[in-house]
């Protein structure tokens, strides 16, 4: 069952990599590192079948994130394939 985390900071890991997630009322926010950049990514929440998600702004691979009740978390990318990964409080 798909949940929306309390506001505050989790760590989302991924194959092995884990990064920072700020979650708000509104969305949430991420940074990342990019060919030596530090870039700032903005979702926003959204309702769809089976609960909330996470959605980024226009043009970015993933489609939605989707958080799970039992720690779990979802990415779903645009052309339909995903990933599974875990989430907890930093």
């Amino acid at each position: 069952m798909r949940v929306k985390p309390a506001p505050g900071t989790y760590i989302v890991t991924i194959e092995g990599g884990s990064h920072p997630l700020i979650v708000t009322e509104q969305g949430a926010m991420t940074m990342f590192q990019f060919w030596g950049w530090q870039l700032e990514l903005d979702w926003e929440w959204f309702e769809i079948a089976g609960g909330p998600v996470l959605s980024p702004g226009g043009g970015k691979a993933v489609q939605f994130i989707g958080f799970n009740g039992d720690g779990t978390v979802d990415v779903v990318f645009k052309d339909g394939s995903g990933k599974s990964g875990a989430y907890e409080p930093a």
